[in-house]
C-alpha cells in the first residue's frame, strides 16, 4: 500500500533548514518501512521544541524526519493493516 507522509526537508539536517522547511508530502510504500521511531524534537535547541518529528526508516536505507502528526497517522494506518 502506498500513502503520503509529510516530512521535514533536509540535506545536512541543520535546525535552521528544518525550521524553513516547507514540509512537503512524499509518497511511500508502507511495505518498505523498517521502523518508525518515537516522537522527539529539537529540545537541544532551546526554544525550538515546536518541531516534533519521528524518524521513518526504509528498507533501501533512506530515512526521513517525518512531521509527528503525519507519522502518527501513518502508525495508525499500519496498525489497521495489521489487524486485517
Amino acid at each position: 500500500m502506498f500513502t503520503k507522509v509529510q516530512i521535514y526537508e533536509r540535506e545536512e539536517c541543520c535546525f535552521d533548514d528544518i525550521r524553513k522547511s516547507k514540509k512537503p508530502e512524499i509518497l511511500i510504500n508502507t511495505e518498505q518501512i523498517t521502523s518508525l521511531g518515537p516522537i522527539t524534537d529539537w529540545g537541544f535547541c532551546e526554544g525550538h521544541e515546536d518541531y516534533p518529528y519521528r524518524v521513518l526508516n526504509m528498507t533501501d536505507g533512506k530515512n526521513y524526519l517525518c512531521v509527528a502528526e503525519s507519522a502518527n497517522e501513518l502508525e495508525m494506518e499500519l496498525l489497521k493493516q495489521k489487524e486485517k
